[in-house]
């Protein structure tokens, strides 16, 4: 009965590891495309507003996205075997790193497009 209920946990544990790295690669994605497209063209020309609302809701998601982050990591990281358990909060705290540096570069393009306005 013991094993059943570890083999469950277990699975599930996977199951969320596959969730979240396919979220986490998608999401990554969508940000450095967008971030590579927003920032290769002169703001001057166009009008702001898309950009800034744009950037906001990327460090919205993006904060959010740290918090799920660090609860996937401590969550499942304290029920992997030990030989994984240190590589699975350092790879979440890796996640979290890139996640909140595009938060700065989104906050950044507002900074810049609020710049010019001015």
């Amino acid at each position: 009965m013991i094993q059943v209920e570890a083999n469950g946990v277990a699975e599930w544990g996977r199951k969320i590891i596959e969730v979240y790295m396919a979220w986490y690669t998608f999401f990554m994605t969508s940000n450095v495309l967008l971030l590579g497209w927003f920032a290769s063209r002169d703001s001057r020309h166009y009008d702001s507003k898309p950009l800034i609302a744009v950037s906001s809701l990327f460090i919205v998601l993006n904060c959010l996205g740290s918090g799920s982050t660090w609860m996937v990591a401590h969550s499942v990281g304290h029920i992997a075997p030990v030989e994984y358990q240190t590589l699975i909060l350092y790879a979440g705290y890796a996640n979290i790193a890139g996640l909140m540096g595009n938060v700065l570069i989104w906050a950044y393009l507002i900074f810049l497009q609020s710049k010019r306005k001015g």
